[in-house]
């Protein structure tokens, strides 16, 4: 994010740059807690999303950036793929059951 700053009694704005997040992101082992309580709280998050036909998105996206510590250039395409993986999960058990009614599949 660039910002300005006041430097100097003059009161002389200079433009300056800062990263706000950082772009690196720690190792992946070992665990620490923040990542069982993220882990948690995605999976909490992607049952109550797919119970509810929505993907997540918005759910996963604050986890990952507020308690996963990844920057939102990290975290977006992260819950993207992680999205992606409960549909594909989804279509594959919906695939396998039956109408209640009619003899067919329950997805066409």
């Amino acid at each position: 994010l660039v910002g300005t700053v006041t430097t100097g009694d003059d009161g002389e704005h200079k433009k300056h740059s800062k990263d706000i997040f950082s772009e690196e992101h720690k190792p992946l082992h070992p665990l620490d807690s923040n990542d069982y309580v993220g882990f948690v709280c995605a999976t909490l998050g992607l049952m109550v999303a797919a119970g509810g036909g929505i993907g997540g998105g918005g759910i996963l996206v604050p986890i990952y950036i507020l308690v996963m510590g990844f920057s939102p250039k990290h975290a977006i395409p992260l819950s993207n793929i992680t999205v992606f993986g409960g549909a594909c999960a989804n279509t594959y058990l919906n695939s396998k059951k039956r109408h209640p009614l009619a003899d067919r599949p329950l997805v066409d």
